[in-house]
């Protein structure tokens, strides 16, 4: 006979389960549809003693002798900020080791952890992205002293490049920056205007171009073959002809390399390294010939 009442004879039985499962893995964070291995609700019974405790309610069940009795076998009260605190240690450890928190988002550490994912998360949720989760002012404090970068490594080169490009605008008035153009803290400022240009319509954000536009950015700039051939029609006025070193560079363009490439296809020959002869138009074969560059039997006879 057992005159203990059924709520009683049930924790007894969910206790015993819990204190099974918590010899496994060390804790009881298991999801709340899980059983334990003799068939027990426990993910369940554990997700209800979490709404007692955070509500002080079922107190007459929920007793402080039990709560010290799960605290004794790991039970975690409040599960997001037990994740979140665990997470944030694994983030002080990579930072301690490699001076910042630049995690690539498929790195996991050595415990399992996913602090690449977690960071991004932690992104979105200082961006307001995330509407089940918030920083706390304390949270947000933390990860700054680690050094936390909130916009992301493709933001950050984003933002270094924009303001390399506004330094460049209110020296010259403009943004037009040859392509190989490369400013003296090493940004490659002509390729990332191009990329820009080329990021139109499709990739680029509505705020990244009117950031550009207010610093009288050209989308749809010259044809670049005819760029190129201004160059060389440039030379060929002021030198008479096209000998020009093999070395030449003018504007970031290797204009010498360009005219080798217009003789070839000119030829119906391959170009570089490619198999394949893209052939001139008529109309830039025949602006080739206003400088003197003609198909070799026309120059032969």
């Amino acid at each position: 006979m057992r005159w203990d009442s059924v709520r009683d004879l049930s924790w007894e039985k969910n206790y015993a389960a819990a204190k099974q499962y918590f010899e496994t893995p060390g804790n009881l964070l298991i999801n709340v549809a899980d059983t334990s291995e003799t068939g027990t609700a426990l993910g369940r019974w554990i997700a209800q003693l979490r709404f007692y405790r955070k509500n002080g309610v079922q107190s007459s069940y929920l007793t402080q002798r039990r709560i010290e009795a799960l605290d004794s076998i790991g039970m975690v009260w409040d599960v997001p900020d037990y994740l979140w605190e665990q997470n944030y240690e694994a983030a002080a450890r990579y930072y301690r080791k490699h001076g910042h928190l630049e995690v690539p988002v498929e790195y996991v550490d050595e415990s399992g952890i996913r602090l690449g994912t977690w960071i991004g998360s932690m992104r979105a949720c200082r961006k307001g992205q995330n509407k089940r989760a918030q920083l706390t002012d304390s949270q947000i404090a933390r990860l700054d002293e680690l050094g936390m970068n909130w916009v992301g490594k493709n933001e950050a080169n984003w933002e270094s490049c924009y303001k390399e490009a506004k330094r460049d605008w209110q020296a010259h008035g403009d943004l037009n920056v040859p392509t190989g153009y490369v400013t003296e803290n090493g940004i490659r400022l002509g390729r990332w205007i191009r990329s820009q240009r080329e990021a139109f319509g499709t990739r680029l954000s509505d705020t990244r171009k009117q950031k550009l536009d207010a610093l009288g950015m050209v989308w749809q700039t010259e044809d670049p073959w005819m760029a190129k051939y201004r160059l060389l029609e440039e030379y060929y006025t002021e030198h008479g002809h096209t000998n020009m070193p093999a070395d030449f560079v003018v504007n970031g363009v290797w204009l010498r390399r360009w005219l080798s490439e217009q003789k070839a296809r000119l030829n119906g020959k391959p170009t570089g390294k490619s198999k394949i002869t893209k052939k001139l138009s008529n109309e830039q074969a025949a602006l080739l010939a206003t400088v003197g560059i003609t198909p070799e039997r026309q120059q032969n006879q």
